[in-house]
């Protein structure tokens, strides 16, 4: 039977390997325990604050959406100025999809 010997004559011991193998992956297991639930936190703190932003972003769309459908109602009863205001958006669009910058101002009234 061969046992490991040290050089010098004395049997070497594996309990300190392994002893300082599984220290050292407790650790790392522990340090990235913590990390995880500092990002958790982290993440609830920032999906709170987005919580009002997005609020706000939700009451800006229904404004744009409730002033878009009055300008349609007003191009429908046959207003001039609501007729240009929805040429020059339709233009504004087919030119962005074109990758273009719009040659038509924002607000056109004749």
């Amino acid at each position: 039977m061969n046992d490991a010997h040290s050089p010098g004559g004395r049997r070497l011991s594996v309990f300190i390997p392994v002893f300082l193998t599984v220290i050292a992956i407790g650790l790392w297991f522990g340090y990235r325990t913590v990390q995880l639930f500092q990002e958790r936190a982290d993440l609830t703190v920032l999906s709170t604050n987005q919580e009002a932003v997005y609020a706000n972003a939700r009451k800006m769309r229904a404004q744009l959406e409730a002033i878009a459908g009055g300008t349609a109602r007003l191009a429908g009863q046959g207003n001039v100025n609501a007729l240009n205001l929805g040429a020059c958006r339709i233009m504004d669009e087919s030119t962005a999809k074109m990758g273009e910058r719009s040659k038509y101002p924002r607000f056109f009234v004749t």
